[in-house]
């Protein structure tokens, strides 16, 4: 009995929180949050800014310097809404620019979505041969700016390229296969820089898609061309749809290669 008594249970140990872990991740969200504000927020509120005053606004500076205070507040006071005006009026350059880069990053996500669909599925789901070098052939682009890309496509299907020579030649004209310095040859340049930016995540989007379904679709009778349109492609929709939307966003703000094509007219 007095052993009964003597003998305690044995106690749970606390799991205590250490503060200095708790202080780190604390620190860190705020190291993060301080990062987006100076490299994300802040340049796009000055842009913001600058569509009403027409001047740049340096909004640091007002905290350091009271001539620099002083120089926004006057701009700020100038602010109007005549730059949203120009660009909503009917014939303005500048809502023709938006109207003609809206319909060129369309075009290159669908040309891109398109090309890269068989590519990323060879690269998923097939052993095709030399499997390694054509995936480093198409990652090369990604490392290559793009003004080059856009000096390339001159030189090669230029007035005076090689390309442009050798189909002269051929033909015995005086021709272009395209003319590279339209719509055309920035959609040309841009399908051809951008769409490594699709071709893996479209890849990890068929390495990562249940072969179950496929695998039921087929052993149900279903033939390679319905199970591809009804199974599979609906199984890689999203990863295409991210795809489509990143390659929208880098051709909507690529303004090297309309500028290179622009000067060698």
């Amino acid at each position: 009995m007095s052993s009964q008594l003597g003998t305690q249970p044995p106690t749970k140990k606390r799991k205590v929180k250490s503060s200095k872990g708790f202080d780190s991740l604390k620190l860190l969200k705020w190291a993060v949050v301080v990062f987006f504000f100076l490299f994300l927020v802040l340049p796009l509120l000055s842009v913001f800014i600058v569509s009403f005053t027409g001047e740049p606004v340096n909004i640091l500076g007002s905290f350091v310097n009271p001539e620099i205070l002083s120089t926004n507040l006057e701009r700020l006071s100038n602010a109007s809404l005549e730059h949203y005006r120009d660009l909503f009026t009917g014939g303005n350059v500048y809502l023709s620019a938006l109207n003609n880069s809206l319909l060129l990053s369309i075009f290159v996500s669908v040309i891109v979505i398109a090309m890269c669909f068989p590519i990323a599925y060879a690269f998923a789901r097939t052993a095709m041969p030399f499997k390694k070098t054509l995936a480093a052939l198409c990652t090369m682009p990604i490392i290559v700016p793009t003004f080059i890309s856009a000096a390339g496509f001159i030189i090669m299907f230029g007035r005076t390229g090689w390309v442009t020579t050798i189909y002269n030649s051929i033909l015995g004209t005086e021709g272009s296969i395209f003319n590279v310095y339209s719509m055309t040859g920035i959609v040309l340049v841009q399908v051809f820089f951008f769409f490594p930016f699709a071709l893996w995540p479209m890849v990890a989007a068929f390495k990562i898609a249940d072969l179950s379904l496929e695998e039921a679709s087929r052993n149900l009778g279903a033939k390679s061309w319905s199970t591809m349109l009804f199974v599979t492609l609906p199984l890689a929709l999203p990863g295409m749809i991210s795809s489509a939307l990143l390659i929208f966003t880098v051709s909507f703000s690529d303004f090297g290669t309309p500028i290179i094509l622009a000067l060698m007219v």
